[in-house]
């Protein structure tokens, strides 16, 4: 993927993430769609590995950290709030995908 396309992806496509961030949350009657939708914020705005961050602007840089941070906190919400127990296999996903997430945040905590 060239540089302009992971630039316009930062830019133009990642915010756009946000107002659907609802997708994700337990909004959304759908365990496949919010898993889904989960693991696709896990690898595109936590894990920056498949961007050059040396290519793109500060405020982008910081757009970026911005809505990551805004993710992790959804994502955090949804791991650690008390849900009905699961009655069907996509709830498995959901947790699984929340919970990597929430882990990825972790780390990037300053330890003590």
């Amino acid at each position: 993927m060239s540089t302009t396309v992971k630039k316009q992806i930062v830019t133009d496509v990642l915010p756009q993430l946000k107002h659907c961030a609802w997708l994700g949350t337990r909004s959304n009657p759908c365990a496949l769609s919010q898993s889904v939708f989960l693991d696709i914020v896990l690898h595109f705005v936590v894990d920056w590995s498949w961007l050059e961050l040396a290519d793109m602007s500060d405020l982008a840089k910081n757009s970026l950290q911005s809505l990551k941070q805004w993710f992790e906190s959804i994502a955090i919400e949804e791991t650690i709030t008390k849900r009905q127990p699961p009655i069907v296999i996509g709830d498995v996903f959901v947790k699984k995908a929340a919970a990597k997430i929430f882990l990825r945040a972790c780390e990037e905590l300053p330890s003590s």
